[in-house]
């Protein structure tokens, strides 16, 4: 085979499957049976944490699992689909959402796993996210000022509490008035988006925060 067409024709067959199962998606991220099946898991969860309410997609199993472990671990071109899931998501949600003067934040990873992963996967969906509403965006408002364990090694509620007490600081400007929404992959105990937004509420006591999520469980609720 010359020299770069075995380059060409991976491309090719790349560029035709399905980011998820591999299958024929004819040019689309996600074939036509994926997207039914995550259709189907749609749920519109809700949990009211102490200082946040957080949206949810769907459950955390079958495909939506799939679908994020393939984005967390080697394709960050699922950021597009799940930036657009959300969206849709989010329109479906807008009579009892903020509309006005949001600001879209994604949450922050520490620089150490966002070298060992190549990219920050919050930030890929939470920036398409905003784009696609117009939305103000910033990845400089908040960051995790110390490397955590991951949550899912974790064996309890409480661990997983403790794993990011403290872990978040400050490091931009909110204004009044602003509407926050704090997008994250998957929600569970709720440990990282109740200590986000009781980071955010100390100094920013008039602000208003909402969190999305593309799935969520039942471990540790």
């Amino acid at each position: 085979m010359a020299p770069g067409l075995l380059d060409k024709v991976l491309s090719l067959v790349f560029e035709n499957s399905c980011l998820i199962c591999s299958e024929s998606s004819q040019n689309n991220l996600v074939c036509t049976n994926c997207k039914d099946e995550l259709s189907k898991q749609s749920t519109s969860y809700v949990r009211n944490l102490k200082h946040i309410t957080v949206y949810s997609y769907g459950f955390y199993g079958g495909k939506l699992r799939q679908s994020i472990l393939n984005f967390k671990n080697n394709d960050k071109n699922l950021s597009v689909f799940f930036s657009g899931l959300l969206t849709q998501h989010w329109l479906k949600l807008n009579n009892h959402l903020p509309i006005n003067n949001i600001m879209v934040i994604p949450v922050p990873s520490h620089l150490k796993r966002i070298k060992e992963r190549g990219y920050c996967h919050t930030t890929l969906i939470a920036k398409g996210f905003a784009q696609n509403l117009s939305y103000n965006f910033s990845n400089s408002l908040i960051k995790r000022k110390r490397h955590t364990k991951h949550m899912n090694k974790l064996k309890n509620k409480l661990e997983r509490y403790k794993n990011v007490e403290e872990a978040f600081d400050i490091i931009g400007n909110i204004h009044t008035n602003t509407n926050l929404v704090v997008i994250d992959d998957i929600l569970t105990s709720g440990a990282t988006m109740q200590e986000i937004a009781k980071t955010l509420l100390k100094h920013n006591p008039h602000i208003k925060i909402t969190g999305l999520t593309i799935a969520c469980g039942d471990k540790f609720t």
